[in-house]
């Protein structure tokens, strides 16, 4: 970052020389003319009027300054004042002003002061890396214009119109430093007034601030990496203000995730955890889930037996007229000379939880709780789909069963979709590379062992009843 150009007094320099043939830059000029306003001759009266600070080296000006040098005995009165040397060290003896280049607005410089402390509500969820860096930029720019502040965090303006829910969620939302001047007076065209409040600043000397509310931001902007769309909006809806994004878009929703999974470690949300885990690694890397660890829920037992009964009752007992297995069923049921017949069959069981229940699921401490939070906040919106692989054998009145089971739990892939719940936060991740979606599926299969008795065999009103029926994992 590159410092601003000053006229100052300590050590006493102006960008050009001031006089007669001189530069006569607006700020030299308007640095002269308060200094010679808070300098007194002999007889007691200044040497200018202190509200005569224009910036232009006007006759009074020149009258003023030509009353100083001649009680100075200048050697070099005929030469305008020169940029450095005795003459305008005498004049600037005692005062600590300075001028930033193009304009009229002298203020008081403390070539000493330290940096003020940072406070808000919010300062503490910034990381301590980020505090250390404020503090290095409120240094930094404290000694190349001789300004301290205090600062607050406070949460960044919320934007409705932006793309990203950060924008939207306290929790996520960017963090904004103000800074408010501390120890502070400015030339208000008729002496140095002390600045206490940022309105009064802008007010006093709306040049001078905006020029420091623009180097700020450019520091910050430098500093905390402010380059995603979210965050220059957010930057430039500033405005005028003496603010700057201190922790971006993406640092937000970060610390969020962070905050989630430990919510999650808290309530034993051990599924969730390692699903938003593996995000967060951003390879992209799958997750295989094994039977065992699949059926410690609930949920999918619950699916499981739902799909098997359907397999029982809806295929295998009285399928409708659509279903694969109705012509094998009925073939062999009906018809003397079938006496092997085999299909495919599958039933699909959702997991689709609404806002409401996502609400209860994470408030829960109980182990149903914890195993629905695991599935609604880990894999999300998913299903399970049973495919069934069935060989009919009929002897006599009785129908053998024999097949496999084939149970897939799984969805598109862990990620965010529109309208989901992090769905915004996820796309600054994403677009941050600091997380990727990733496939996830659980795989496992059972055989099917089953007799079937035909009542009423080859009539018109011939039914089937199962005698038996029993299901075993497959290695």
């Amino acid at each position: 970052m590159i410092a601003p150009k000053l006229a100052i007094t300590r050590p006493a320099a102006l960008t050009g020389r001031v006089g007669q043939g001189g530069d006569n830059r607006v700020h030299d000029v308007a640095l002269v003319q308060a200094l010679l306003g808070l300098k007194r001759a002999k007889g007691g009266r200044m040497y200018l009027s202190g509200d005569h600070v224009t910036g232009k080296y006007d006759r009074a000006t020149a009258e003023a300054l030509m009353r100083f040098r001649m009680d100075q005995r200048d050697g070099s009165i005929k030469q305008p004042l020169a940029r450095s040397g005795p003459m305008l060290n005498r004049l600037a003896q005692g005062q600590s002003l300075a001028v930033l280049v193009g304009t009229d607005m002298p203020y008081s410089y403390k070539t000493m002061a330290e940096p003020g402390t940072i406070r808000g509500l919010k300062a503490k969820e910034l990381s301590a890396e980020r505090t250390t860096e404020i503090m290095r930029v409120m240094k930094e720019f404290t000694q190349d214009w001789g300004i301290a502040f205090d600062v607050e965090v406070v949460v960044a303006p919320f934007d409705p119109g932006a793309r990203s829910i950060a924008s939207a969620r306290a929790e996520s939302r960017p963090l904004v430093a103000r800074f408010t001047p501390r120890n502070f007076s400015v030339h208000n065209g008729q002496r140095l007034s002390s600045i206490m409040t940022n309105p009064l600043f802008l007010a006093i000397a709306k040049p001078l601030y905006q020029a420091v509310a623009a180097d700020l931001k450019a520091r910050c902007a430098e500093a905390f990496a402010i380059k995603d769309p979210v965050d220059v909006k957010i930057q430039q809806g500033l405005k005028d203000d003496i603010a700057c994004v201190v922790r971006t878009d993406l640092e937000g929703v970060e610390a969020l995730a962070q905050v989630f999974l430990a919510d999650f470690r808290e309530k034993g949300f051990s599924l969730a955890v390692r699903f938003l885990e593996n995000y967060l690694k951003a390879n992209g890397d799958p997750i295989e889930l094994t039977r065992e660890a699949v059926l410690e829920f609930e949920e999918i037992r619950d699916a499981v037996q739902k799909n098997i009964e359907r397999f029982k009752e809806e295929t295998l007992i009285a399928p409708r007229p659509k279903n694969p297995a109705f012509l094998a069923v009925e073939e062999i049921t009906n018809d003397p000379t079938a006496t092997v017949r085999n299909f495919r069959d599958d039933w699909v069981v959702g997991f689709d939880f609404s806002l409401a229940e996502l609400l209860i699921i994470s408030q829960t401490d109980s182990h149903a709780g914890r195993a629905s939070g695991s599935i609604a906040f880990g894999p999300g919106g998913s299903s399970l789909t049973s495919t069934g692989e069935f060989l009919l054998q009929r002897e006599g009145t009785r129908i053998l069963v024999a097949g496999a089971i084939t149970h897939v739990w799984t969805d598109d892939g862990y990620n965010f979709d529109p309208g989901k719940p992090f769905h915004e936060e996820a796309q600054v991740l994403e677009r941050h590379g600091k997380a990727k979606p990733f496939q996830w599926e659980a795989k496992w299969e059972e055989g099917i062992l089953g007799e079937l008795q035909i009542e009423n065999a080859f009539s018109p009103n011939a039914t089937r009843r199962w005698v038996s029926f029993e299901t075993n994992p497959m290695s």
